[in-house]
C-alpha cells in the first residue's frame, strides 16, 4: 500500500457514532444519536524502495489501515498533513471534544 501512496496525497477519513442517554427525558426519546467525521489530507514523501521495504518489515505496519501509522516510525514517511492531526491518526478528537462540551452545556450529559 505504501508503494501506491508513495509521493502522493491521500485523504484519511475517520468517524465516530455516539449513542447518548439524554438525562432530560423520561420517555422513549431519552436516547440520541450523533455522528461526527473528519477528513485530513496527507502527502507522503518520495520514498526509495529500500525505505519502503525496511518500513514494511517493521511491527509498525501490522494490521494498519493504509499500511502505515503516522505516530510511529511512519512519521518519517509523511511530508505534510493538512487538517486535523488527530483525525489523521484515527480519531476526530477535536470534533469529539467539542460535541461533548456542547452536550454538557445543553445539560444532556
Amino acid at each position: 500500500m505504501i508503494t501506491k501512496l508513495n509521493g502522493r496525497r491521500h485523504t484519511v477519513l475517520t468517524g465516530v457514532a455516539l449513542l447518548i442517554y439524554d438525562k432530560r427525558h423520561n420517555d422513549a426519546q431519552k436516547y440520541q444519536t450523533r455522528t461526527l467525521f473528519g477528513a485530513t489530507d496527507v502527502k507522503m514523501a518520495d520514498l526509495t524502495g529500500d525505505i519502503i521495504e525496511v518500513y514494511a518489515n517493521t511491527a509498525d505496519v501490522k494490521n494498519k489501515p493504509g499500511g502505515y501509522i503516522y505516530e510511529g516510525l511512519g512519521c518519517s514517511l509523511v511530508e505534510e498533513i493538512t487538517g486535523d492531526y488527530f483525525n489523521a491518526i484515527g480519531l476526530p478528537a477535536r470534533k469529539l471534544a467539542n460535541e461533548i462540551f456542547e452536550l454538557c452545556q445543553a445539560d444532556v450529559l
